[in-house]
């Protein structure tokens, strides 16, 4: 499918100003052309053999280095967890997130939902260890809820919804940064951010 991004992305948490276009296949092949920069990027994987494949965190990764050494300037944070800004979060610390309460964050639609579009979506961290997800959209007749648990493994946050990513397990590193409550893939790449809502 062809794609076109101006003063926005084309990856999530990736800030390109001038105009993009490119096309994705399989969602690990594709190519980007940002013409302000003459720069044509193409990224292929060998399908032939199992995976795992590049997420689109780590294509978003990739292109964000490829356009910091051509010298771009303002395409957002560095998606490194060794850049990040903010405390790392652990049991301990996410404790006392929770000691007023109920913590809830608003992001866009994660990867575990059938499409990959830009929805809004809520979530809720319970001190007891449950997790609840709401995302309002007529598309679903009426939106999507799921509930899940959360709990740490070392300095690891890990969850696991009943339906989100299939019931899978799920594990990523937790950062704070003021108001946004970051997530980090286990190969330190940023994966989403979250606004708080409410503590």
């Amino acid at each position: 499918m062809w794609s076109t991004s101006e003063n926005g992305g084309p990856y999530p948490n990736i800030h390109v100003k001038q105009r993009t276009f490119g096309h994705s296949g399989l969602g690990v092949h594709f190519f980007k052309v940002l013409p302000s920069r003459n720069l044509v990027i193409v990224h292929r994987v060998n399908t032939d053999k199992p995976g795992p494949y590049p997420k689109s965190n780590q294509l978003g990764r990739l292109l964000w280095l490829i356009l910091d050494a051509a010298g771009e300037t303002e395409i957002g944070e560095n998606p490194s967890i060794e850049a990040a800004r903010g405390v790392r979060l652990i049991a301990d610390n996410f404790k006392e997130l929770l000691e007023r309460g109920t913590l809830t964050v608003r992001g866009m639609t994660p990867p575990g939902l059938v499409e990959r579009s830009e929805k809004s979506f809520i979530v809720s961290f319970f001190p007891d260890g449950n997790l609840s997800f709401f995302r309002g959209d007529v598309s679903l007749k009426g939106g999507f809820e799921d509930t899940g648990t959360w709990w740490f493994e070392g300095n690891k946050f890990c969850n696991q919804w009943k339906r989100l990513r299939s019931g899978k397990k799920d594990c990523v590193y937790l950062v704070l940064d003021k108001k946004t409550l970051k997530t980090y893939s286990l190969n330190g790449t940023l994966d989403s951010q979250l606004r708080i809502i409410q503590e």
